[in-house]
């Protein structure tokens, strides 16, 4: 049985829980509040960085590509100083450059091998799963025979 003063504790305790979770609903949604301004203003920090990124880019790749005709027209300049006719040191150059073109074309094929994921492929196909439980090859060869 429940005296008369522990039903008033109850009910006094009622409005102290309930002002409790109003309070903690309340910093809840500051909190969330300024959590949400921040991503808003780090979006759009990071929007802004990343159309500059690609106009620097993009910028940075004509400079790059002027650079080299200046560098390309200075060479066929150097082999024409050099005794050659206009046309042989245009053509020697354009070979350089087709040279140049096929080592990095070739590297790229190369360096593209490693974005096969080899290892992990490798992992998978080696894996079998027998009655929900997966196994690699090694580990099958290390169980004693049954």
């Amino acid at each position: 049985m429940t005296t008369p003063t522990e039903t008033r504790e109850d009910e006094e305790a009622l409005p102290a829980l309930a002002q409790a979770l109003q309070d903690w609903t309340a910093s809840l949604r500051i909190l969330l509040d300024r959590l949400f301004k921040i991503a808003v203003l780090e979006t759009r920090l990071a929007a802004l960085s990343f159309v500059l990124i690609l106009i620097i880019g993009i910028a940075s790749g004509l400079l790059l590509a002027s650079a080299w005709i200046a560098l390309f027209a200075a060479i066929v300049t150097w082999f024409h100083a050099l005794g050659l006719s206009w046309p042989i040191s245009l053509l020697l150059m354009a070979g350089i450059n087709f040279f140049l073109a096929i080592v990095g074309c070739y590297a790229i094929y190369r360096m593209s091998n490693n974005l096969m994921f080899r290892a992990i492929r490798k992992f998978i196909l080696a894996t079998e799963i027998h009655d929900g439980n997966a196994a690699t090859t090694a580990d099958r060869n290390q169980q004693p025979a049954q």
